[in-house]
């Protein structure tokens, strides 16, 4: 019987388009091996929607591909089962409506991962996963195979001699699988802080300002064209000592002569070595990626960033909105519960109950 090992690993490539702007794109690229003898013996090559770009060998070895889901090619379907509904990779879109869709009804029930498969995931059809999330169960996983591999070769003991090898490359293995573990369990244990510190940050928020909350959560901009978009805001844990403690990044594409097209990415950085969770940060940056996706071209344009805690600044364009929604954050913590029930008593209304 042959057993068949799957592995990823991320691709990242730059590309000059005719008009000399440059684009990044991310891929996945799939390898399965045969465990009987270590060969490559499929090997696909995915846009991060998970359209095949390369079938690079053994197309029909096994069909568990995309994100390890089975793709079914009767009728000519070309569908992946994801358990909860069906996803087709050459539109990015679902053919079943999202069992959870009154989760996020600011997304359309048919999109995948929120329209942006390089951030988030979808592992059943049902619910987008953080980034932060992902990236810690990802180090949950490599922590747990190095551990097995090291129980199974030194008994878990970490604390192994020299004298008790009988060769120098020998000791020297055990150091690096020693160490190697080391390493992963540091980050496991960081990306679990990290993950834990940013979702009461955003619990938080939602808890004492819903209303403002829901409006990031559901966020939309326009292209140059007019067309309005969704724009998920991606929270991390990270550096940002110079901006006080919290720092939003919204990611531009240009046309050849600089021109504002779209947004193509909205990101908040919360140093937790500063601020803390149960702050007014969060609220305060939302209202930086809330405005500046309603002005991108100003955005776009207004050059480097200033202290918006200095009066001076209070209303000036890339202040006021951040400013507005950090003292509307103070102002409903002081009087919590009584502005969140008023707000959840109007929603209640609107579907008549």
């Amino acid at each position: 019987m042959k057993r068949f090992l799957f592995v990823f690993t991320m691709l990242f490539c730059t590309i000059l388009a005719n008009t000399q702007s440059q684009f990044k794109v991310y891929g996945n690229n799939r390898e399965v091996w045969c465990g009987n003898n270590n060969t490559t013996v499929q090997r696909t090559q995915y846009y991060p929607s998970g359209l095949p770009w390369a079938e690079g060998t053994g197309a029909a070895v096994q069909n568990h591909k995309y994100n390890g889901k089975e793709l079914n090619e009767e009728l000519g379907l070309n569908w992946y089962d994801y358990g909860a509904r069906n996803y087709q990779a050459d539109l990015g879109r679902w053919f079943n409506v999202d069992p959870l869709a009154e989760k996020y009804f600011g997304y359309s029930t048919y999109s995948y991962a929120g329209n942006n498969p390089v951030i988030f995931i979808d592992p059943n059809g049902m619910e987008v996963v953080n980034g932060e999330t992902v990236r810690r169960e990802r180090y949950e996983k490599l922590k747990k195979e190095r551990e097995k591999d090291f129980n199974k070769l030194y008994a878990g003991n970490k604390k192994m001699k020299k004298r008790d090898f009988k060769s120098k490359s020998d000791w020297k293995k055990y150091k690096s699988k020693r160490k190697s573990l080391q390493k992963t369990t540091k980050l496991y244990n960081a990306s679990v802080k990290a993950e834990s510190l940013v979702q009461a940050a955003i619990d938080n928020l939602r808890m004492i300002d819903p209303e403002n909350f829901s409006k990031a959560d559901n966020l939309t901009y326009k292209d140059s064209k007019g067309g309005e978009h969704n724009i998920d805001i991606v929270v991390v844990s990270g550096e940002a000592s110079v901006y006080g403690g919290a720092v939003t990044e919204m990611g531009f594409m240009k046309d050849s002569g600089g021109n504002y097209e779209s947004i193509t990415n909205a990101r908040v950085t919360l140093d937790f070595g500063i601020i803390k969770p149960k702050s007014n940060a969060l609220a305060h940056e939302f209202g930086h990626a809330y405005n500046n996706a309603k002005n991108p071209v100003r955005a776009m344009n207004m050059g480097a960033t200033h202290n918006c805690q200095d009066p001076i600044n209070r209303n000036t364009f890339q202040s006021k909105t951040a400013m507005d929604c950090q003292d509307r954050y103070d102002r409903m913590q002081r009087q919590y519960p009584i502005p969140q029930m008023s707000y959840y008593l109007r929603i209640l209304s609107l579907f008549g109950i």
